[in-house]
Formats: C-alpha cells, sequence, structure tokens
C-alpha cells in the first residue's frame, strides 16, 4: 500500500471507517534513516504526512489524486497536510498524531462533520504539549477548531482517538498516559467538543498491571451503549 514516492519508508497508525458507500482510510507516512540500510538515509518525503486513501470493498484503496498538497513541484498525490501545516498559530502535529472520525451528533454543524485529534507540539520542543481539536466539512480539507491544545494532562505517544457517544449524548476522548506506574490509558467527556472533563484513569479492577500503549475503543455498533476496545500491550523488549 504504501509504495508511493512521498511515503518513504514508515507508516503510522491508520483510521479506517466506512462512510456511505466507500470506506475512508487516513494514515500518516514518514521517513527514518536505518543504519543498516544505506538507501534510507536519503530521505524521499521531507516530512510526515497525513494522507488519504478509499476503498468501495474495504480490501482494495486506492489514492485518489486530491490536489491538495504541493510537493516536489506536484499536487499529483493523496496528502491532506504535513506535520507542520499549523505553525503559524504556534503548534506543529506529531507524526502518529490524528485519528479521524464522522460525527454522528445531530446537533453538528455542518463544517464540522469529520472531526480529529491530533497530538500538538510546539514549534522546537520534542515532548507533546496535547491534543488539539481539527474540524472538516467534507473530511479532506482540514482546519483547527482550537488553536491552543484542549485535553493537556497526559503523555499522548500513541493513537489518541475520540467519537460521539450517542447513547450518552457526549463526546469521549482516550489517550495514552501513565497508570498504577505503567503506561495506561485516561478517558475524558465533552459536549462541545471544545471544553473537556478532567481526564480519569480507566479501571481495570484487581487484575494485574499491564503496560498499554494503543485503546481502540469505540461503540459496538449493534450495541451502541457499549463500549468496547482492543488496547494493544506494550512489552519492552530491550533496545
Amino acid at each position: 500500500m504504501t509504495d508511493a514516492p512521498w511515503e518513504g519508508n514508515a507508516c503510522h497508525y491508520r483510521t479506517v471507517f466506512r462512510d456511505g458507500d466507500i470506506v475512508r482510510m487516513y494514515y500518516q507516512c514518514g521517513h527514518y534513516a536505518l543504519p543498516d540500510d544505506p538507501e534510507s538515509v536519503k530521505p524521499v518525503t521531507p516530512k510526515n504526512l497525513f494522507c488519504y486513501a478509499e476503498s468501495l470493498d474495504g480490501i482494495s484503496f486506492i489514492r485518489p489524486a486530491l490536489g491538495l498538497y504541493e510537493l516536489h513541484g506536484s499536487k499529483k498525490n493523496n496528502i491532506l497536510l504535513d506535520g507542520d501545516i499549523f505553525k503559524a498559530q504556534g503548534i506543529s502535529i506529531a507524526e502518529a498524531g490524528i485519528s479521524v472520525f464522522k460525527d454522528a451528533n445531530p446537533a453538528c454543524e455542518p463544517d464540522a462533520r469529520y472531526k480529529a485529534v491530533a497530538i500538538a507540539r510546539r514549534p522546537g520542543e520534542r515532548k507533546n504539549a496535547g491534543l488539539v481539536m481539527l474540524k472538516s466539512a467534507d473530511g479532506l480539507r482540514w482546519s483547527l477548531m482550537t488553536e491552543k491544545p484542549a485535553i493537556t494532562e497526559g503523555r499522548f505517544d500513541s493513537q489518541n482517538l475520540a467519537f460521539f457517544d450517542a447513547a450518552r449524548n457526549e463526546y469521549r476522548a482516550y489517550h495514552r498516559d501513565a497508570h498504577r506506574g505503567v503506561r495506561g490509558i485516561k478517558t475524558e467527556t465533552s459536549h462541545d467538543f471544545l471544553r473537556w472533563s478532567r481526564p480519569q484513569d480507566l479501571d481495570y479492577g484487581s487484575t494485574k498491571p499491564q503496560a498499554l500503549y494503543t485503546n481502540q475503543i469505540l461503540p459496538y455498533p449493534r450495541a451502541p451503549h457499549v463500549l468496547v476496545g482492543f488496547p494493544l500491550r506494550y512489552i519492552d523488549r530491550g533496545w
């Protein structure tokens, strides 16, 4: 899939969901210089890029030529934006930092039918500053909803996500932090996607602490009052 000239040698977290007759996929690509691969030293893409693909069957995906972002003198690509697109507002977006969803809230404004959370960093800093909120009318052209991070308590170095919880009539977000001394997951709620409650750690009862990285929590389609998660355990194999 990620063999286009601008996609580099790495592909980060993906978001995939059905939207009417098509299946949308959002992903970030970039380039790493690998010590055992001399060819990788010369990057084919200058930065981390946020890209889009779509499918009719969820199996075979195409990368439409969107004409939104110019790279190497051409706009014939599927790039939506790059991590530095919002630097004028004082933030950049981290390399694995965007998760998209289609807002099911009946009160949602048309220009924000698609929303996303993105890891924000201040220029010149590697530390994650929090999560900023993005909006789009068509799922392709994105703008900031908040120029400052709306969620700031956490580490965020994973795939963070949000969605509209129709059963409880509120937005929910889940992001990475520490819990019981190991990697864990926090959650918060909002009624407008801009002002969020204080984060709370997920409670696993008396189970043995497990280091969890991603969370993959969403409402179960046939019983949306039930939230289902498929977190990824972190196992330190040493460097």
